[in-house]
């Protein structure tokens, strides 16, 4: 009797599109694979086009006519990679000096779920030492010119990650950093000036001095103007397993986890179309998962100000919660034309011990406080920061959420016994242009 084959194992492998739906000619000497599981094939099914003039229009004999791709959704399950996976070195991120980083397989997933264009962020060197105060402005030297592309800008931008070597006693030499997200960074010729989200702590401005190694990384931005989108296949043991798809955007979820586990990510990616049986040698998946360690550092702030609450967490959950609508236009065989965002519901849930306080800087004291009468306003705005992976370099993984409001009041709950409310947040809308966003980022 034939051994059967399980369903959800295969090499899954991405690339950004130069041309929605349309195969990158090099896509196999370009595509990144990654180790992945709960690889969901079966939700790859195409349907009748309910529009009959379409369909009419379209023609009898053209190839595909009438099939509907929309429906179609590809599962899969990964764990976040910071910059430094499958590079020379595991524990190296972007220095100065060095080339800026390809986007790896995790890039592109979050790539076509945030749907910006990312920023690729050079390396450098601290320029002036903070001293002993905690602060979130700092000047950095700008990189060598022999880290950039050729004739292209130098890459200090705002609204990235920056991550910076950790010179304490307890971390030196340790490979360890802070990261921090950047909100303005202001060229100051041979200099950079930024203004960091948050502020880094007063030991670490103590122990950082000149000629401290900052590294850079990639970091996507979310937009609502589709700005990427990516190709893929998924390559199984047998032909019958390999499909290549197009056209994708997607949604992800950071499900659920304590902060003493490893963080995973739930992508689920709309398809736009897709080939099955597609001739392809046998790849085998990675044996072993990247290297984002358990853990992290989670700060919240409220809005406006640097100063933050690192948060006792317990567990963390973040849904994007996009909704991508096919293009209606029926113009093309398979009727999908592109992806609009028709509503987006993200939500951010941590839970924290009962006893957690509100962040410095505001009235009120307690969320039940911050989110009731009395609240609301500038008490119920907050900004959030995570980042997993226990501050090694090249093994991290970012978000941040510049403007977050409290969803609901805190819920009494108990997690693994210990008594604890949990909180939910949802994006705050208006203000100036990128403050209603989301920033993810590797470094």
């Amino acid at each position: 009797m034939t051994q059967g084959i399980r369903h959800n194992q295969q090499a899954v492998s991405f690339l950004k599109e130069d041309n929605f739906l349309e195969k990158d000619p090099l896509f196999e000497s370009k595509k990144k694979t990654i180790a992945a599981w709960d690889v969901g094939n079966d939700g790859l099914q195409r349907q009748t086009l309910d529009n009959e003039a379409v369909r009419t229009d379209l023609g009898e004999n053209e190839a595909g006519v009438g099939l509907d791709y929309p429906e179609s959704e590809f599962p899969v399950t990964v764990y976040p990679q910071g910059i430094g996976v499958g590079s020379v070195s595991l524990t190296k991120g972007i220095e100065d000096g060095d080339a800026l980083q390809d986007v790896d397989g995790y890039g592109h997933l979050i790539g076509a779920c945030l749907a910006g264009t990312p920023l690729r962020q050079s390396g450098c060197t601290v320029a002036v030492a903070p001293g002993a105060v905690a602060t979130a402005a700092l000047t950095i030297t700008r990189p060598s010119v022999a880290c950039e592309p050729a004739n292209a800008p130098l890459n200090i931008n705002a609204k990235t990650f920056l991550s910076f070597e950790d010179k304490t006693a307890d971390n030196l030499g340790l490979g360890r950093v802070r990261t921090r997200p950047v909100l303005t960074a202001v060229d100051n010729d041979p200099n950079t000036d930024i203004t960091l989200a948050m502020e880094l702590p007063l030991d670490f401005c103590t122990a950082l001095d000149v000629g401290a190694k900052v590294y850079g990384g990639n970091t996507w931005p979310m937009s609502e103007e589709v700005q990427y989108t990516i190709q893929g296949d998924s390559i199984g043991a047998r032909e019958t397993q390999n499909y290549e798809f197009f056209g994708c955007q997607g949604n992800f979820t950071f499900p659920e986890a304590a902060v003493a586990e490893a963080q995973t990510t739930q992508f689920t990616l709309g398809i736009g179309a897709f080939d099955y049986k597609v001739a392809k040698a046998k790849v085998s998946g990675a044996t072993a998962r990247p290297r984002v360690s358990a853990g992290g550092e989670f700060l919240l702030a409220r809005y406006g100000q640097t100063q933050y609450l690192a948060l006792k967490i317990l567990r963390i959950n973040i849904d994007l919660a996009r909704t991508w609508t096919a293009d209606p236009l029926g113009n093309e065989d398979d009727g999908v034309c592109g992806w609009v965002l028709t509503d987006q519901a993200t939500r951010i849930t941590l839970y924290v011990h009962d006893n957690e306080t509100t962040p410095p800087g505001g009235s009120t004291t307690t969320f039940f406080d911050s989110f009731g009468p009395g609240g609301g306003g500038a008490e119920n705005h907050f900004h959030l920061f995570c980042s997993w992976g226990n501050r090694y370099v090249g093994d991290l993984v970012h978000f941040y959420a510049p403007s977050i409001q409290q969803h609901a009041d805190p819920v009494p709950t108990d997690i693994d016994e210990i008594s604890a409310r949990q909180l939910t947040f949802s994006l705050r809308q208006g203000g100036p242009e990128g403050v209603n966003k989301i920033w993810v980022g590797q470094s």
